[in-house]
């Protein structure tokens, strides 16, 4: 599955991540915000795009909105990259305190 975002006035497709793009980007031993960077690259390198397809590049993707009303560039290539990849994120609702971490079992 494909689709496209515009990004400073550019198109970039991004695809279902393929097993050639997951072995070059390290997804697995990432968290957080890291793991959405790789995740975003490893879509763009599947769509066949190495110019974008890197974690370089997505990281030059705007964060923040100055305005605050508007998705930013890096909201449009998560929410896409999701959209591909068949992930149905609950979104949090604003001043929802973000879940409790799992409770770790002692050893």
């Amino acid at each position: 599955m494909k689709t496209t975002v515009t990004i400073e006035g550019q198109e970039c497709t991004l695809a279902t991540i393929t097993v050639g793009a997951y072995e070059q980007v390290a997804l697995e031993s990432k968290k957080g915000r890291a793991f959405n960077v790789a995740f975003i690259a490893a879509c763009l390198l599947s769509a066949g795009d190495t110019e974008r397809g890197t974690e370089a590049w997505v990281r030059t993707a705007q964060m923040f909105s100055p305005e605050g009303d508007e998705e930013t560039d890096f909201l449009k290539l998560l929410k896409a990259a999701n959209e591909v990849n068949g992930l149905k994120p609950k979104p949090v609702a604003v001043g929802e305190p973000e879940p409790a971490a799992p409770a770790t079992a002692a050893a």
